[in-house]
């Protein structure tokens, strides 16, 4: 079974902080173009949210292990993911994706996973699109990176769209798939690599 998941680049601590508990896009409109389908989640608690997202994310998360479920449901972490639900069941996720810090300019985005059933209906892409707008809106976020295993062709295809391109290649290790490393960045230096953007 083929899972859409792009892993962090790094798996740094997240701290657990008192932020509202409100999301990212949780608006009472469903996604343009996917209405019928994806809408915001509601959950009854932030405790219910946390559970529902890990047991989605260790469900279709690619092997995440115990450790890395953990810092991916911390309230730092839920603020920057953009989880969607079913519209008839509010509480029933379907995709998943989040980003994180790890420079001062540099984020990745991870943990971009569909519910095998909602596949192929264009949700992965619209949420990667939703999430890069996010990010490149945070003044933190100049280079946007992500891993892609080479032979993960759903997911390279959505980084495509979205405006990724691969720069490397590396192995988590010996006798792991060969992963691509991807990035988009928010201000392209010109043809010549010798002069960045002007003006506003």
């Amino acid at each position: 079974m083929e899972v859409l998941v792009w892993r962090f680049l790094e798996r740094g601590e997240e701290r657990l902080g008192k932020e509202s508990s409100s999301r990212m896009g949780q608006e009472n409109k469903g996604d343009t173009g996917h209405s019928e389908i994806s809408c915001p989640c509601k959950f009854s608690s932030p405790k219910a949210e946390k559970q529902a997202v890990s047991n989605f994310l260790r469900q279709y998360g690619d092997g995440l292990d115990e450790k890395s479920l953990r810092e991916a449901t911390t309230n730092n972490a839920l603020k920057k993911s953009d989880i969607r639900c079913l519209c008839s069941k509010p509480d029933e996720i379907i995709t998943t994706i989040a980003y994180k810090h790890n420079d001062w300019y540099l984020c990745t985005i991870g943990h971009l996973a569909t519910k095998e059933s909602e596949r192929k209906k264009g949700l992965a892409s619209a949420a990667a699109q939703r999430l890069i707008d996010r990010a490149q809106a945070d003044k933190k976020c100049l280079v946007l990176a992500g891993d892609i295993t080479y032979d993960n062709i759903g997911s390279l295809k959505i980084a495509e769209k979205n405006g990724f391109k691969t720069v490397n290649q590396f192995c988590f290790g010996k006798g792991e798939k060969p992963a691509n490393i991807v990035h988009v960045v928010k201000y392209q230096a010109d043809a010549s690599g010798t002069q960045c953007p002007t003006g506003p």
